[in-house]
């Protein structure tokens, strides 16, 4: 199931649903096709965690059209044939999956009729790799490569001249990378780690169990050495700040100096084709929990953003790993 699907469609219908319903079931008729078998898979799993959750049956879904075996083809011919001219496929520029073999050249014709879209995704994906060299669009490659290979020559001179007029920052992001959860935790602990164990607590008087002080010591509800694998990654923990803004020259020598001053190596990343100016104040590390700081030059206009805990887990975790705070 793709996220943008449960974020931008699923979880607004879902939520005037139950707020229409409160207290008895409903239907949801989703538009799948024929082909598309495995995503309503995934959907139907989806509702079932959630119906699990609330304990009830919050809704039942269908798919007429995988019900009656249209697919794609069938249902645009019969759009044409209802409304005489071919129906467009919705569509967001910035969709991820636009890379497929069947999305892709349709992708790159919207691309070429309309500029000034093409410009605005392509500075996402800039800004996104500038910040995370992982960022890019496509696990392999960039959009500027096939944008580029397209022979898109118009967008390419418009992002260029975006980036030369454009206010630039100098980002700090900093990230922590916690251990993965193991099986025996989830099976355990489920959703939660830090609640105690089963049989960590008397269920009659709520106090600790004998076992539960031989096994876990005089913290039980800390994460066990047996809750965490060291040599794979849990999810990262972000804060992204802006240090200060500016032309894309005035920020480039600050990133400098700044790394000069600082005794750290500039880092000129070729990963996209109009490469990315940053320096890394703190490497990550191969085992885990680790973590990594790095600054780095991009457009202005990305949020300020970070967990409400982040700067207590940075702190312990430095700590943890012996590193200045």
């Amino acid at each position: 199931m793709q996220r943008s699907s449960l974020k931008y469609k699923g979880w607004p219908l879902d939520q005037w649903g139950l707020n229409e319903f409160p207290d008895r079931a409903f239907r949801k008729i989703v538009g799948y096709h024929a082909r598309e078998g495995k995503r309503a898979v995934a959907y139907d799993r989806c509702q079932q965690k959630d119906n699990a959750k609330a304990r009830r049956t919050i809704c039942t879904v269908e798919y007429p059209l995988i019900e009656q075996g249209w697919d794609r083809d069938i249902v645009e011919a019969r759009l044409f044939t209802e409304f005489g001219f071919m129906w467009p496929k919705s569509y967001c520029t910035f969709c991820v999956y636009s890379g497929s073999c069947a999305a892709g050249p349709a992708h790159m014709a919207r691309l070429r009729d309309h500029p000034p879209q093409a410009v605005e995704v392509l500075a996402l994906e800039y800004t996104s790799m500038a910040l995370n060299e992982n960022g890019s669009f496509y696990p392999k490659g960039t959009l500027y490569e096939r944008v580029d290979k397209d022979g898109n020559t118009a967008a390419l001179r418009a992002l260029d001249d975006h980036l030369a007029s454009a206010e630039w920052a100098l980002y700090r992001v900093r990230r922590v990378f916690p251990a993965a959860r193991t099986d025996s935790c989830r099976d355990r602990h489920g959703d939660s780690c830090p609640s105690p164990w089963p049989g960590c607590l008397d269920p009659h008087t709520g106090e600790r169990t004998l076992p539960c002080v031989q096994w876990h010591g005089p913290a039980c509800r800390e994460p066990q050495p047996a809750c965490r694998d060291a040599s794979r990654k849990g999810k990262a923990s972000r804060s992204v700040e802006v240090v200060i803004t500016g032309t894309r020259e005035q920020v480039a020598h600050l990133i400098r100096r700044r790394s000069q001053d600082g005794g750290e190596r500039i880092e000129e990343s070729t990963l996209h084709p109009l490469g990315h100016l940053r320096s890394q104040t703190l490497s990550r590390g191969t085992v885990f929990p680790t973590v990594e700081e790095v600054h780095a030059i991009a457009p202005s206009g990305v949020i300020e953003k970070q967990r409400k805990n982040f700067e207590q887990v940075w702190r312990h975790t430095c700590r943890q790993l012996r590193l200045p705070v």
